[in-house]
């Protein structure tokens, strides 16, 4: 019994971590943050099926995550002046509560487990807030699904996944946000959306991605000088 009390909370929050964890390919990209606070992340070195791994803001959920990429084309239409747009924002506000809430719930199992006494009750209880809130955020998500984009087949495959694994419903922002990508380009939205030392941070982070590929690509060939138009591209100019 006490194995599997220290057991439990040790595998909702390996699960938890487990559904942060994304496979990128290699010219994609994540815009993270809230309230227009945006940073760039390519995931780290290691790799696994020839795509990167990358853990993007865990223990943060009410961050919203965005997938782009960057591209070799110099014509990718460039991104909205608002992004995300302010229903969308809104509408999303009440859901980053409730995932905070989620989260803290989830970080408060260990402690419970340590208390000695009524730990059964005290998970059960945990546990019964825990599914409450859920049911909370997905009616919430539903009636505010116009709103977030969310189509009804992509509403009720959401809440088979956050109710099958209860710890995945901590990442509720982050699923809804995955499903909206990144519009236009990535670099144009770089220099858009973000500012001081963090526009440095992203444009020096992509054009070190871009250096990975030029020297693997073979001199003088067509992909070759895309690169280099690109890594000029990224350059060329001092953020604000």
């Amino acid at each position: 019994m006490i194995a599997f009390e220290y057991a439990l909370p040790a595998g909702a929050l390996a699960l938890y971590l487990y559904d942060c964890c994304m496979l990128l390919y290699a010219n994609a990209l994540l815009c993270v943050g809230s309230r227009g606070r945006w940073r760039i992340v390519i995931g780290g070195e290691m790799s696994l099926f020839g795509k990167r791994i990358c853990v993007a803001a865990p223990f943060q959920p009410w961050e919203s995550i965005f997938r782009g990429a960057w591209s070799e084309r110099p014509d990718i239409a460039e991104p909205p002046r608002e992004w995300p747009d302010a229903r969308f924002s809104a509408a999303l506000t009440p859901v980053r509560v409730l995932a905070t809430l989620l989260l803290a719930l989830l970080l408060a199992l260990p402690p419970i487990v340590l208390v000695g006494e009524h730990v059964a009750e005290l998970l059960l209880l945990t546990f019964a807030v825990y599914y409450l809130l859920i049911v909370i955020a997905l009616i919430v998500i539903f009636l505010r699904r116009n709103a977030l984009a969310l189509q009804l087949k992509q509403f009720w495959l959401l809440s088979f996944d956050v109710l099958a694994c209860a710890p995945f419903a901590v990442n509720l922002v982050r699923k809804i946000s995955l499903l909206q990508p990144l519009q236009g380009d990535a670099i144009l939205f770089t220099r858009m959306h973000l500012g001081g030392e963090r526009q440095r941070a992203a444009l020096a982070l992509l054009a070190g991605r871009v250096d990975e590929f030029l020297r693997a690509a073979e001199p003088g060939t067509e992909q070759a000088t895309r690169l280099q138009a690109l890594h000029a591209r990224i350059t060329q100019e001092e953020p604000a």
